[in-house]
């Protein structure tokens, strides 16, 4: 028997999502996500891998048409139906250049879906795909309050994934103000993610590879600009297309991120595996987590990507482990011992604690959470 086919529908209106899922259900396809918004919707696609998205064209955060390009671009296998208005030429010129299969004008009818649905089937045979391009995993360390260390974190981590594993692994700095990871590593990279911007038409693997740095424990970095002025230009579609190839090549891509949720970053959530949210065990950084938790489930991103991280955990802390996991509705799945010393030393000599002392309790505890990380996630 053919498995069934998969949809995602993205539209502004409720009723319209819900007359579109009931339809599709009477040809057989089985949605297996909707969103009312652009935002979030590339995660859903790598998570569910869809035969078939139904777009929006007048989505009120973004571009449909815009979108459909990137989705085409990351997932050609998808089949890529536009509902809209009456299009005009210069519109149906553009869904042609987006990779789009069909146009269906709104209000959209069970005869034009099944007809829609029928010339696909002939085309493409809309079963349920494999994503051929996309191999590694993204994992994207983040925190919207500074100094909990996410930045060690994420240094440590692509270490420690490159240690065990003996893979290909790729640290993205996308701190694209403040980025730190090149001056941890010592590293001074020729070029930066700024320096991407004009080759965003023509990127591919040979010239993406240029602008990695490599550190001496293996890791390669895109280091982030050099002076915050210079991350202009870098749009939310620039890293998904960076991250899109790196994750074809190396099986390990981990992602730091700055405070802000910018389109970049929002980009990498889109894409990301796991979200490691650092955190420290004080009131302050608790209730910025709980925030971002909070925004998190705002924009549609699902919360069983997330993963909690407590930094400088000693138990002797005033506020405990159960405490914050019943403040934060999340249970906290890894802690790190507070080591101050040995993690300044390991900045200020450019190496990693994880691969300078890696039988250091704060080592052993780094070095857990990679495996979990390696094994498709973690639990």
């Amino acid at each position: 028997m053919a498995p069934t086919p998969r949809a995602i529908i993205v539209h502004r209106q409720p009723e319209v999502r819900a007359s579109l899922r009931f339809h599709l259900a009477q040809q057989g396809v089985d949605v297996s996500a909707e969103a009312g918004e652009g935002r979030g919707v590339l995660g859903l696609i790598r998570r569910y891998r869809p035969s078939l998205v139904i777009l929006d064209a007048h989505l009120p955060d973004t571009d449909g048409l815009a979108l459909a390009e990137t989705i085409h671009r990351q997932t050609p296998l998808a089949s890529i139906v536009i509902v809209g208005k009456t299009p005009d030429a210069v519109m149906l010129r553009r869904a042609m250049r987006a990779g789009t299969r069909e146009f269906l004008v709104e209000p959209v009818e069970s005869a034009d879906l099944h007809d829609a649905l029928t010339r696909l089937r002939t085309v493409l045979d809309l079963t349920p795909r494999q994503d051929v391009g996309r191999q590694g995993l993204v994992t994207v360390t983040a925190s919207n309050k500074g100094g909990v260390g996410k930045t060690t974190v994420a240094t440590n981590l692509a270490v420690g994934l490159h240690t065990l594993t003996r893979a290909g692994v790729v640290l993205v700095d996308l701190d694209l103000d403040f980025g730190d990871v090149a001056t941890v590593l010592d590293l001074k990279p020729a070029r930066t993610i700024a320096d991407l911007v004009p080759f965003a038409d023509r990127l591919d693997q040979d010239l993406l590879d240029d602008f990695l740095a490599t550190h001496r424990t293996g890791v390669k970095v895109l280091a982030a600009p050099r002076r915050g002025q210079e991350a202009e230009g870098i749009s939310g579609e620039l890293v998904s297309q960076v991250l899109g190839l790196l994750t074809e090549v190396h099986p390990y891509v981990v992602v730091d991120t700055g405070t802000a949720l910018d389109d970049a970053v929002l980009a990498a959530l889109d894409l990301a595996d796991r979200v490691l949210l650092v955190t420290t065990m004080d009131i302050v950084s608790l209730k910025n987590i709980a925030q971002m938790l909070d925004l998190f489930q705002r924009l549609g991103y699902p919360l069983d990507r997330v993963r909690l991280l407590a930094n400088r955990w000693n138990g002797k802390r005033t506020i405990t482990i159960p405490d914050a996991e019943a403040t934060l509705g999340l249970r906290i799945t890894h802690t790190l011992p507070s080591d101050y010393r040995r993690v300044i030393d390991s900045i200020n000599h450019g190496v990693p604690f994880i691969s300078a002392a890696p039988g250091a309790p704060i080592s052993r505890s780094m070095l857990a959470i990679c495996r979990t990380v390696s094994l498709n996630g973690g639990p």
